[in-house]
């Protein structure tokens, strides 16, 4: 379930790029914002 979630943001993640007009450097941080708040949840 987690990598079915990771891979949605991934494809995602260029739709995303071009919405708010953020570098490919700040993508990451795009990653984080959804990744660390799911893991938390999953505890």
């Amino acid at each position: 379930m987690i990598v079915l979630d990771q891979n949605i943001v991934n494809v995602a993640l260029p739709a995303v790029q071009r919405s708010l007009g953020c570098s490919t450097e700040n993508l990451v941080w795009v990653v984080n914002a959804y990744v660390i708040p799911f893991g938390g949840l999953l505890l």
